[in-house]
């Protein structure tokens, strides 16, 4: 995918998607939601419209000739209100469809936004960071408790997908935890619980859900536990219990996770 077109904001790069539809190309937004909806806010860098590599000459002659338009327009007050009124009458429809979903979607971004992130609290210094190349996210920085220190970095792919992640659970300034993804979605957490430097948890997860914890002995690599979950319920848990890294009992659970059956299990 090629950038096309850097928006000032959603409302613009849905004007521009939607003239090059009309020429018979595809494209799409990239970080729209970045923007927070925030209509007026300048948002150059962030909201951008992007387009398959083959279609990125003619899509940029669209560009060109509506950004030609606009500099004409400009010219003479009655050819701006002439331009703006077929402009309005082409996209009225989906004006108002945009705006009912920008007004739900302010009740979730009321935050200043800027080119480089949002400043959550107000302070004059922004809490989340965006770092871009080409146009495209590649890392966001993140001060979840607001003390100046970041808690959090994801990373992304070529396709704007997270795909992995470090965290300060608990903003001690070292990142105890690493989260894996694959297509956007989770499928591995690793942690270090007892701030020794070594991952002594490891969560696998499928389609980011849960399937099974294991709690490891830093000292073998091996696990001492492993717990079994099905729709984010604990199922049941293979334990080693003398510690020489074989799991000898199966515990299994309830609904609401009460021991329901225990027996050994035999490695013969």
């Amino acid at each position: 995918m090629k950038l096309v077109f850097e928006a000032q904001n959603s409302l613009e790069a849905h004007m521009i998607l939607n003239l090059l539809e009309g020429a018979g190309l595809h494209g799409s937004i990239n970080g729209e939601l970045l923007q927070g909806a925030m209509g007026e806010l300048p948002a150059s860098g962030v909201v951008s419209v992007v387009v398959e590599d083959k279609d990125y000459w003619a899509a940029r002659e669209v560009v060109v000739n509506w950004e030609r338009q606009q500099v004409l327009d400009g010219l003479t007050g009655e050819s701006a209100s002439v331009g703006a009124g077929k402009l309005k009458n082409r996209f009225s429809a989906w004006l108002i469809g945009v705006l009912c979903g920008m007004t739900v979607m302010m009740a979730y971004f009321q935050t200043p936004v800027t080119n480089g992130g949002i400043d959550y609290n107000g302070d004059g210094r922004l809490d989340e960071r965006w770092s871009f190349v080409d146009g495209r996210m590649i890392k966001t920085e993140m001060d979840s408790n607001f003390d100046g220190k970041i808690d959090s970095i994801s990373r992304y792919d070529h396709k704007g997908l997270i795909k992995e992640a470090d965290y300060d659970q608990n903003f001690d300034g070292v990142f105890e935890t690493e989260f894996y993804f694959h297509n956007g979605s989770m499928i591995a957490q690793f942690s270090d619980t007892t701030g020794d430097g070594l991952m002594d948890l490891k969560v696998k997860l499928k389609h980011g859900v849960v399937e099974t914890i294991s709690f490891i002995d830093v000292e073998t690599f091996k696990p001492i536990k492993i717990e079994y979950y099905d729709a984010f319920k604990l199922r049941s848990a293979e334990v080693d219990t003398d510690g020489d890294g074989v799991m000898d009992r199966l515990f299994e659970y309830d609904a609401i996770e009460n021991v329901s059956r225990e027996e050994s299990i035999s490695i013969y």
